[in-house]
């Protein structure tokens, strides 16, 4: 992983094959300007003490706050429901969510928030709503036509957390657990647990990227600032989900964010993606990898090629500084955890195409390998 004052303070690397074989490794450095590499058991998961000083490390079990890698999990809940009948991508969600209804939103499906062209906001600030979050969602006027183009959005994620437990009749976090977590085996992933907490890996130093959002409405023109809600934190998180509005609104549960896990976890979601005979049914998974209107997007994960080979890669990036990669011809996995939004004061932290890129570059050396 990159190093220097714009390196993430730590990260944990983990690639497996189908076969089920992994290795993951670790590195940590100090988030200070002078970009020290620290020996030994240098910062990592964050504790109590961002400049670093006696932090544990990163291990391949260390809880990562997963963002948007959330929205993973979410798919391959939707996989599960849709692999047993219980949901159809392509009826509308207001015949399971009445309330999303009218104002272009009666012929909106499940599929179409999967491929994010459901014509929602990108981002909305729920907690400043004076509504009731899920309501909110539901009753927001859409931004866009709906079908008619990719538009990467939060909210479409949300709504689908709600279908998964309107169908199910469970919480979000029962309902993944049920769904995918215990079937798969990810016994270390869940909506933080008090046993989880002081375990996690530190992922940012208050709200200042949302009050920044807020303040500017940029990039989004919503109709708040950062003096329309009073809660925001000014601390260390660990254990709490970065998102604003999983924690905020959703009370750290939501289909768009808010899961942690570790990276072994994320393995073994992303081995069972690629597995000839995968928990949900191989028809459905195809149905769910391959690229629909859009050549970048699947059906909840992105898709990617590797520039210098040509081979296709799914993928979807977190907002911490987390990604879950999937290559099927190669049938590997590559897993990253950092704690990307740590990093020297007076730089920009790196971005997700930074830390991907020496993913791809590994990614291409391997194809070069397997074609000799």
């Amino acid at each position: 992983m990159p190093i220097g004052t714009r390196g993430p303070a730590g990260a944990v690397v983990g690639v497996a094959n189908s076969a089920g074989s992994a290795v993951v490794a670790r590195g940590t450095r100090l988030p200070s300007g002078g970009g020290q590499e620290p020996g030994g058991e240098g910062y990592g998961r964050g504790g109590d003490d961002p400049t670093g000083g006696g932090a544990p490390p990163m291990l391949d079990v260390t809880p990562f706050d997963l963002a948007s890698v959330t929205k993973v999990v979410t798919t391959a809940a939707v996989m599960t429901l849709a692999g047993e009948g219980l949901l159809h991508l392509d009826r509308p969600v207001r015949s399971i969510l009445p309330q999303f209804r009218g104002a272009g939103k009666d012929d909106i499906t499940p599929r179409l928030l999967l491929q994010h062209r459901a014509g929602m906001w990108e981002w909305w600030p729920l907690y400043c709503e004076a509504r009731e979050p899920r309501h909110a969602v539901l009753q927001l006027p859409l931004r866009y036509e709906p079908g008619r183009e990719h538009r990467y959005s939060d909210l479409g994620f949300m709504v689908l957390g709600m279908v998964i437990e309107q169908v199910t009749g469970d919480g979000l976090p029962q309902a993944l657990d049920a769904l995918v977590l215990r079937p798969l085996g990810m016994t270390g992933t869940a909506f933080v647990l008090d046993e989880m907490r002081r375990d996690a890996a530190a992922s940012a130093f208050g709200d200042a990227a949302e009050q920044t959002m807020l303040r500017t409405r940029n990039p989004y023109p919503v109709p708040y600032d950062d003096t329309s809600f009073g809660g925001w934190r000014e601390r260390l998180f660990v254990g709490e989900a970065n998102d604003g509005n999983a924690f905020h609104a959703f009370g750290g549960a939501a289909g768009h964010a808010g899961l942690f896990a570790p990276i072994s976890d994320l393995l073994t979601l992303g081995r069972e993606l690629l597995h000839e005979d995968p928990w949900c049914g191989a028809t459905v998974r195809d149905a769910f990898i391959s690229a629909g209107p859009d050549e970048t997007q699947a059906l909840g994960l992105r898709r990617r090629t590797i520039d210098e080979t040509g081979v296709e890669v799914l993928w979807h990036p977190g907002f911490t500084g987390t990604s879950l990669t999937l290559v099927p011809s190669l049938h590997l996995v590559v897993a990253v955890g950092t704690n990307r939004l740590l990093h020297a004061p007076e730089v920009e932290p790196l971005s997700h195409d930074e830390l991907w890129r020496p993913v791809g570059r590994a990614l291409a050396t391997t194809h070069a390998e397997a074609v000799r």
